[in-house]
């Protein structure tokens, strides 16, 4: 299972794209300043997670996001009850699944 996440600073309510198998870890790696692309940044918090069955898919979905440099555009999705996919052709294994950032999406 992999996840693409939508983490947003605190400090400058900038957001920030990722991919992981493990959020909890991330998250925690990112808030802890062990990342050194939002070292500066922090406190984060998660305002959107989807689960992708692949990682390749995962990585599409990523690639879109980060597409989208406009933050209102950003805004829209993190705020969308839906997942759409980058590409509509991907097929099952492609649907991201939004996750609640309070579920316990780690197990």
């Amino acid at each position: 299972m992999f996840f693409v996440y939508i983490l947003q600073s605190l400090k400058d309510l900038g957001f920030y794209i990722g991919v992981t198998s493990d959020i909890n870890r991330r998250f925690t790696e990112h808030n802890s300043g062990l990342s050194k692309s939002t070292k500066s940044r922090i406190p984060f918090i998660i305002v959107r997670v989807e689960k992708y069955l692949d990682i390749k898919t995962a990585y599409k979905r990523e690639y879109f996001l980060k597409s989208k440099k406009n933050s209102k555009i950003i805004k829209k999705i993190v705020m969308s009850p839906d997942a759409p996919t980058p590409d509509a052709s991907v097929g099952a294994a492609g649907v991201g699944i939004p996750i609640s950032p309070l579920a316990n999406i780690g197990s």
